[in-house]
């Protein structure tokens, strides 16, 4: 966690880096509210897929993570009718059941 917070003082616009922070903030810390701030705080093009993607997942992980599982599925439903290919959305819907 303290690699990847460095990682995120050195590249803050890195929108790699906020993911990897906000992925630590739900696995390794154990704070979805606060991924789930930090999320709700950055700015994701929703024209590129892989950003919007990489967004609604560590999303979605937040909510189930902080007890919200129909918010996480909300997200996951409304990703999967926009990149219905998306081997990693169905996967994450899986889990959910």
């Amino acid at each position: 966690a303290r690699l990847i917070e460095e990682l995120l003082r050195q590249r803050p616009e890195d929108p790699t880096a906020r993911f990897l922070a906000v992925e630590s903030l739900i696995r390794d810390r154990k704070t979805p509210q606060v991924a789930l701030d930090s999320l709700r705080a950055m700015s994701v093009s929703t024209d590129e897929p892989r950003l919007a993607t990489r967004y609604g997942l560590l999303t979605a992980e937040a909510f189930d993570s902080a007890g919200h599982r129909d918010s996480a599925r909300a997200v996951l439903d409304a990703l999967a009718t926009r990149f219905p290919e998306s081997p990693a959305i169905r996967q994450a819907l899986e889990r959910l059941h």
